[in-house]
Formats: C-alpha cells, sequence, structure tokens
C-alpha cells in the first residue's frame, strides 16, 4: 500500500494551490481528481473570477484576499502570464445596504486603498454604469480579477515539478480511517494510505504529465489527462 504525507481530493482552484505549496514544502502529495483537470464541473471553471479586496462578507476574509492577490502574482511571474489583472472594483448600492456599509468598514479596517464616489461621479468615471441618484460606490482601484482555469493548469504543473503525484480522471469510491490515517479503501486499481491529514476537495488516475500551458490556452476545452475507457471504467 503507498503511503503519502496529504491527499486533496479535488484539484480545482482550492485543490491544485494546496497540491502545489504541500509539494514546495517537500511532503509527499497525492491530488485526486474524479474529472479532467481542469474541468466544468466545479467552481473554479470559466474565463475570469472576480477578486475582491474589501469584501462586505466581512473583514475577517480581507487578510486572505490580500494575500492571495501576492501569491496570484507571485504564480503569473513564475509561468510569465498574469494570473490576475487589477482593473479595480466597485460595490455600488445604498448607502445603509450591507454592501455598501461592508464594503466601506472591511476597506478602513485593513488600510485597502478605496474611494467613496456618489451616483453622479460613478458614471462620470464609468460610463457603462448608472447607478440610482441615492446610491454610493465604494471604488477599490487593487481589485480585480483572475483567471481560474490557467491558475489551475500553473499550480499543477508546480505540483508536478516539485514531486507531487496528480491523477485525473479516477473517483474515490470509498475510504475509512485506520490509526489515525486516512485509508481509501475503494478505487479503481489500488489502495493508497495517507498521514492525519487529508483535504477534501472532491475527487483520481491519469498520467504523470505537463500541462501545455500554450495548448491550454489555445483551446478551453482541452482536458488533463485525455479520458480514456480504462480508467472511467470501475
Amino acid at each position: 500500500m503507498e503511503t503519502y504525507d496529504l491527499a486533496v481530493i479535488g484539484v480545482g482552484g482550492m485543490g491544485s494551490a494546496i497540491v502545489a505549496h504541500a509539494a514546495a514544502r517537500k511532503l509527499k502529495v497525492l491530488g485526486l481528481e474524479q474529472f479532467s483537470i481542469p474541468n466544468i464541473r466545479g467552481s473554479s471553471h470559466g474565463a475570469t473570477r472576480i477578486l475582491r479586496l474589501g469584501l462586505h462578507e466581512g473583514p475577517t476574509y480581507v487578510p486572505l484576499v490580500l494575500r492571495a492577490v501576492e501569491l496570484w502574482k507571485q504564480l503569473g511571474e513564475k509561468i510569465g502570464t498574469p494570473i490576475f489583472h487589477n482593473c479595480g472594483g466597485l460595490d455600488v448600492a445604498l448607502p445603509d445596504s450591507r454592501i455598501f456599509e461592508g464594503a466601506k468598514a472591511a476597506c478602513e479596517k485593513f488600510g485597502v486603498a478605496h474611494e467613496i464616489l456618489d451616483a453622479a461621479e460613478t458614471h462620470r468615471r464609468f460610463p457603462a454604469i448608472k447607478p440610482a441618484s441615492d446610491m454610493l460606490t465604494v471604488y477599490q482601484p487593487g481589485s480585480g480579477f483572475v483567471l481560474p482555469e490557467l491558475a489551475i493548469t500553473a499550480q499543477v504543473n508546480l505540483g508536478l515539478e516539485n514531486g507531487a503525484e496528480i491523477h485525473g480522471h479516477e473517483r474515490v469510491l470509498g475510504c475509512r480511517t485506520h490509526r489515525a490515517r486516512l485509508v481509501f479503501a475503494k478505487m479503481q486499481s489500488r489502495k493508497l494510505q495517507t498521514g492525519p491529514a487529508a483535504h477534501l476537495d472532491r475527487g483520481c488516475a491519469g498520467h504523470r504529465a505537463f500541462l501545455r500551458l500554450s495548448n491550454f490556452w489555445n483551446s478551453r476545452f482541452q482536458t488533463w489527462p485525455p479520458a480514456r475507457d480504462s480508467i472511467a471504467r470501475n
């Protein structure tokens, strides 16, 4: 039975990041994904994902987002292609709404650069946006968007470069614990054992191969590893 320090089930946006960073820290990492990598069945597919710094949902998240921006920039520098695009962001809402008050409070608490614009100034600067006259805007020049599928591709490549084992097109069919370790009891061809930690993001056997960024970027529908009948069958 093969043993790993960490198993990551689901190699999407979160899972691929965990694989890459854990492998860089010299852990023996296994990444398992039941579909292709990337795929359109999770929450990380598509062309873009917005990234807001002053989150109206709560200031607790702001330090995480600020650190994420640093890591996205570092990842883009490593692969020679930007992953985070800093275009700025607008939170437009009524002054007494959770969106406006929350975004403003989060920016103020953590020193996130921002401006408060009235409806007329918002429309003057951003003609495509025409808020109601009683609305206000929290403009955050540091916000932007991430290219999620490129990010997954890049993080998988980094994980592989650092010795991670990553499999696509295989499902974990069942698991159990034994002596403080997680044992994948039912897989396609073998049992796998990990240390006490396992990240469940969802997800397992294909080829140990590098994603070709150029091909991936030219065709968003390219998948890795290629689907094979021998992999898909139990």
